[in-house]
């Protein structure tokens, strides 16, 4: 614990505007496993039915789409896209049971941390708002 004249005065920031963004990435012992860009991609493959148009929308390249896919396959021990031959107007790709588990679970996940993230940050940079706007210092 400090004591007072441990303590140095300093002016209050002005910290309107201050935000916070969180970018989280699913790691599996320190390698990166799902993040916001797989999150898209997945999203993608189901709402198009085909990885190379979900590559496309992002500006993937394909090979680096089946590397990301074929990673969280082999970590999760299971399929996360499958793909269906088609015949006449071709085959599709779609996300399995467990892709669109990962999908919600990250969603989900990142969603409640962002929020507690936010009410962290509110917490810790409200005071210096309201000290800056009542044109106080802080001691």
């Amino acid at each position: 614990m400090k004591r007072k004249e441990d303590t140095k005065s300093y002016e209050t920031p002005n910290t309107n505007g201050f935000g916070v963004e969180c970018k989280f990435s699913l790691v599996d012992n320190g390698q990166f496993l799902f993040g916001p860009g797989s999150k898209a991609l997945f999203e993608l493959i189901e709402k198009t039915g085909s990885v190379k148009s979900a590559c496309e929308e992002m500006g993937m390249s394909y090979s680096k789409a089946w590397k990301k896919i074929r990673e969280a396959q082999e970590t999760l021990g299971c399929e996360v896209v499958v793909r269906v031959q088609g015949g006449k107007g071709g085959g599709q790709a779609m996300l399995t049971p467990t892709g669109k588990w990962l999908c919600e679970t990250y969603t989900a996940f990142v969603d409640e941390a962002t929020a507690q993230a936010k009410a962290i940050f509110e917490r810790h940079f409200a005071v210096h708002d309201e000290a800056h706007n009542m044109g106080q210092g802080h001691e």
